[in-house]
């Protein structure tokens, strides 16, 4: 009894001894999709019709967590771009204020200013335009835009501005919209106390 008793705890041992230190792949019964044929991108690709072994993605792909712009070839004033609404799903809370001065922080604040003054680290004091353009969110075209305007102008770019269509998500865009809103509405509120008390 002691014999197979030594037995069996020599061999549960051999066993576990065995699989601590692995120096050869595991076995592999079925291959076939463990060892497909890889390609690199300037390969020679036998298969393909052109002998490339990187292919062209088929018409209408589109990547994956990436929303095409539907308004895109558009100019400014076109009606389409013009009309397009804050989707019903952003609601105005703390949360969605927040993300938007965040996110304004990250791509805006460079042209724009801090609080949308125009004053910028690329406008002044470094001055890496060759003239000072109109960059104040609180005043001139930008006052006068629509929420479809200002989200055509973050995804498409407009003069000077470039486009961000492909850094800021589209949520995103309509979060940094309210965000200027609020902003804007501050400085209302600011110059309309200014007037009272003079």
């Amino acid at each position: 009894m002691n014999l197979i008793k030594n037995l069996t705890i020599l061999f549960l041992a051999g066993l576990f001894l065995g699989n601590c230190e692995k120096k050869s792949p595991a076995p592999q019964f079925f291959p076939d999709m463990y060892n497909s044929p890889a390609r690199e991108a300037q390969e020679l690709d036998v298969t393909s019709p052109d002998g490339m072994g990187s292919r062209v993605p088929p018409e209408g792909t589109i990547p994956v967590e990436y929303e095409p712009y539907e308004n895109d070839g558009l100019t400014l004033f076109d009606i389409k771009g013009r009309e397009a609404k804050m989707p019903s799903s952003i609601k105005m809370t703390r949360e969605t204020y927040e993300r938007g001065e965040d996110r304004y922080q990250v791509f805006c604040f460079p042209c724009h200013g801090a609080r949308g003054e125009g004053n910028g680290t690329v406008v002044s004091p470094s001055q890496k335009f060759p003239y000072n353009p109109n960059m104040n969110l609180h005043t001139g075209m930008a006052k006068t835009m629509n929420d479809g305007e200002i989200f055509h102008v973050i995804s498409r770019g407009n003069g000077q501005m470039p486009s961000y269509g492909s850094q800021i998500d589209p949520e995103d865009r309509w979060k940094i919209i309210l965000y200027v809103r609020k902003l804007q509405a501050y400085y209302d509120k600011m110059a309309q106390s200014k007037e009272g008390a003079k």
